[in-house]
């Protein structure tokens, strides 16, 4: 069995949720998942890599998906229109050359039977042991240099370029305030 699985997650087609709700959910519900939020290199995000859950301990794959099941109907499953493509996305991550896993919850299983058993199948294509390159990619994950913070370590500035100061912050809210005055009055001419 694995050490750590990571899964890229993102709440999708929706009105009822967000990914944040999603993952203060799934942060509190154990101290075995480490959330993470993509810090693109040059200010370019992707959306599908946008969040990161790294399972710290693995008891077993079935655990992991009758979870999934449990936050997707929490905050999805009845609140979805029944033609709605609603959903959360999952990807087995990071990707491996001959293993590329995604679900789409709210997609094509209907029920957590269904999703369990695809789950649980998909899933032994992954090699999990110790020593094997898969385990070594989470570990890259977690650490330091990767694009991959922390989500309560994210700071949005890092996005574009790098953190902004106080004094450049203040800047920046001085020069938003006079366009927003300059519109106002532009309206009312």
């Amino acid at each position: 069995m694995a050490t750590r699985i990571a899964f890229n997650i993102n709440v999708a087609h929706t009105d009822v949720t967000n990914s944040d709700e999603v993952l203060d959910f799934i942060e509190a519900q154990s101290n075995e998942v480490t959330t993470y939020r993509h810090r693109p290199l040059g200010g370019i995000t992707n959306n599908v890599d946008g969040y990161l859950l790294v399972f710290n301990t693995v008891a077993s794959f079935a655990s992991i998906a009758s979870f999934f099941w449990l936050v997707y109907d929490k905050f999805i499953g009845d609140k979805k229109d029944p033609d709605s493509n609603a959903g959360i996305i999952l990807r087995v991550a990071p990707a491996q050359r001959d293993v590329h896993i995604n679900f789409w919850l709210g997609g094509q299983q209907k029920t957590e039977e269904e999703f369990v058993n695809e789950f649980v199948s998909q899933l032994e294509r992954v090699p999990t042991h110790a020593d094997s390159e898969y385990q070594q990619a989470v570990d890259r994950i977690m650490a330091d240099s990767s694009p991959w913070v922390r989500r309560s370590d994210f700071n949005p500035m890092d996005i574009i370029g790098g953190r902004i100061d106080q004094a450049e912050m203040e800047e920046l809210s001085r020069q938003l305030d006079k366009m927003k005055d300059l519109h106002h009055n532009n309206d009312g001419k």
